[in-house]
């Protein structure tokens, strides 16, 4: 047939066995690299009641530092009068979905009380996005929770969740 190489044939060993992906995709790391196209995330904390100072953290160490630019650039993430009236259920529903809005209207009564306990506000710290949510650590005085917070095609805020921190 083929000079008898047919029975050299093993399927266990295919191409992908002379694909190298580590090196792969070291090597389009190193490009974006090169080209100065590689992006890295500061890890920054917000300092509450200090817009627009916070903590930049880096190689183990902590220095304060002033955002000059940001999504919340009006610092209404740490405004006293948005985080009292969360606390005091005096919501703004008017930044919500109207399902979510309806949602908030019904727990309102239980949610509230469950935020005051907390204590006052810490920190809040942005970690990112996952699924097309934001994903925020949120300290208080007496308890660090974890929010994410999804909105819809108009900017309102279509899914709020928040629990007791994972780690």
């Amino acid at each position: 047939m083929d000079g008898g190489r047919s029975h050299d044939y093993d399927p266990a060993q295919t191409w992908e066995d002379e694909m190298n992906y580590q090196r792969f995709f070291e090597e389009a790391i190193d490009q974006l690299h090169a080209e100065r196209r590689y992006r890295v995330f500061a890890d920054l904390e917000r300092i509450v009641g200090r817009f627009p100072r916070a903590l930049w953290r880096a190689n183990g160490r902590a220095q304060e530092i002033t955002i000059w630019c940001s999504n919340d650039y009006l610092g209404m993430g740490q405004n006293e009068d948005v985080i009292a009236a969360f606390q005091t259920n005096q919501i703004d529903y008017s930044v919500f979905s109207t399902d979510m809005a309806e949602q908030i209207r019904a727990q309102s009564g239980a949610v509230a009380p469950l935020i005051q306990q907390f204590g006052a506000l810490k920190t809040i710290e942005h970690r990112g996005q996952q699924s097309g949510a934001d994903m925020f650590r949120v300290v208080f005085e007496k308890q660090a929770t974890d929010w994410v917070i999804a909105f819809d095609d108009q900017d309102q805020i279509a899914a709020l969740l928040f629990r007791p921190a994972q780690d």
